[in-house]
């Protein structure tokens, strides 16, 4: 069974999940082996790890395929409301390349990924050669970019051809000097060899005769892979070394993931969207854990919405961080604030901005005008967002229904929501109302981007919204 290693704000709920799927855990913070009753297993390394990228609301899972596969088609199958973006050939991955262009000393070749840039100043074009995978457009940032040679990645080490003097890198958590003496002695005869290698963090406290064991593994595999290459055509996948899933957490997942941690440690409603929230105190949300097992949830979660709200009441703008399923993520605003409002536990947010620049609304395909005001209607816990367009003169234009995952809230204004594609139109003048962007939610399902369940609920809120579009329509502005 695979062995999993977790990081991050999430890492509670999902060791929870691992454990019930029966897969391992292994490489245990202190604090996670302390929940769990369990040994830490440091010396134990994972094929995958999932941890929680620079981005608060997504997790990475890196590692070998058939892993992360399994994380995220198995372990994760129950949790509703995910978004998701595999990477199936990842970093180490060895390609068959072909040199397109050269711009002074930089090198752009065609691969099975599209088009990368090649670390390697002494190509010419239409050079066709080996290369390995060094990093992938993650987070839609930056190319793919590729090195000269083939590698081969273990649980321990990594190892990879070089055309330059080869060397010995070590995890920047191999922080025993000592320990690195022993790695570096053991790397000799592999370097006199001209082969690179890497020791990974899994290598600080392994056992030295597992090490050699591995180490004598990849280097056959690698000679392997060699020889592999000359049967690859061009552009061509030789070998996958690791692949990467990025997982997108919507308030549907994160409420998910509230149950499972709470099966395991006393955890107060909105735990994980809270922590998510930079501007979130983490002792508030600490404290609110502890007491949850004293207090009714619902009386909880009223709570935190009544802070929410004491808190928003007081500023003057919030921006709409409206984050789609392959990753991109738009922020929207500054929104002016005109009012918040909170009665039983319906929290909503009206704003409004001011257009200034000439134009078409989209799906709409009104005229938009300088001076025109836009207002933008949040409600918590619905399934969409609210955005009327008025003349400079206070005419409705047409209404733009966002359908989305329940809006999350952070104390300093910052309102987040995964899109899903499809939307609702009313144009005023014509009287028209309609369901847009239909084929897009589909297109996200057939790429595995999106599952079952949020297509269904997204069909089922637009159809929802366009039967109320009128009502939207009967609202004076800024009314609730």
């Amino acid at each position: 069974m695979f062995k999993y290693r977790v990081r991050g704000i999430y890492a509670t709920a999902l060791a929870k999940l691992i454990l019930d799927s029966e897969a391992e855990l292994v490489d245990l913070s202190k604090q996670l082996a302390d929940r769990l009753g369990m040994d830490r297993r440091s010396d134990v390394a994972p094929d995958a790890t999932i941890k929680v990228s620079r981005d608060p609301n997504r997790i990475i899972v890196v590692g070998f395929r058939d892993a992360v596969m399994h994380f995220v088609n198995k372990i994760l199958g129950e949790i509703p409301g995910l978004a998701k973006k595999v990477y199936e050939v990842g970093p180490y991955s060895v390609l068959k390349v072909k040199v397109i262009r050269r711009d002074d000393i930089t090198c752009y070749a065609e691969t099975p990924l599209g088009k990368a840039i090649l670390q390697d100043a002494r190509c010419y074009e239409g050079e066709e050669l080996v290369a390995h995978v060094v990093k992938l457009p993650l987070e839609n940032q930056g190319p793919v970019v590729i090195k000269r040679g083939a590698a081969v990645v273990g649980r321990y080490v990594t190892v990879s051809t070089s055309s330059d003097k080869p060397v010995v890198l070590f995890s920047e958590f191999i922080k025993d000097m000592d320990r690195r003496a022993e790695l570096f002695t053991l790397s000799q005869q592999v370097l006199r060899e001209g082969i690179n290698v890497k020791w990974r963090s899994a290598a600080k406290e392994a056992n030295i005769e597992v090490l050699t064991s591995e180490l004598q593994e990849v280097i056959k595999k690698l000679r392997e892979v060699g020889s592999k290459a000359r049967e690859v055509p061009v552009p061509g996948v030789v070998q996958i070394g690791e692949s990467i899933a990025m997982i997108e957490m919507s308030s549907v997942a994160k409420r998910a993931l509230d149950d499972v941690r709470r099966k395991v440690v006393p955890t107060t409603p909105l735990h994980h969207e809270l922590k998510a929230c930079i501007d979130m105190p983490n002792e508030l949300v600490e404290f609110a854990d502890m007491v949850s097992s004293y207090v009714d949830p619902g009386a909880l979660e009223l709570a935190f919405l009544k802070y929410l709200y004491e808190k928003m009441k007081d500023i003057s703008k919030i921006y709409l961080e409206h984050r789609k399923p392959d990753g991109e993520v738009i922020t929207i605003g500054p929104i002016e604030i005109e009012k918040v409002t909170f009665e039983g536990n319906r929290l909503e947010l009206v704003g409004q901005r001011t257009v200034k620049s000439p134009g078409v609304y989209d799906g709409i395909n009104v005229e938009k005008e300088p001076g025109d005001r836009i207002e933008t209607r949040i409600m918590w816990n619905e399934w969409y967002v609210v955005h009327r367009y008025f003349s400079a003169d206070g005419k409705l234009k047409g209404i733009y229904v966002n359908i989305n995952t329940p809006p999350e809230l952070c104390p300093r204004g910052m309102v987040r929501y995964l899109d899903l594609y499809v939307d609702v139109v009313y144009d005023a003048l014509s009287n028209e109302k309609r369901i847009v962007d239909k084929e897009l939610l589909q297109e996200a399902k057939s790429k595995g981007l999106i599952g079952e369940d949020l297509y269904t609920e997204a069909t089922k809120r637009a159809n929802n919204a366009l039967d109320m579009i009128e009502r939207f329509a009967d609202y004076p502005p800024g009314a609730t």
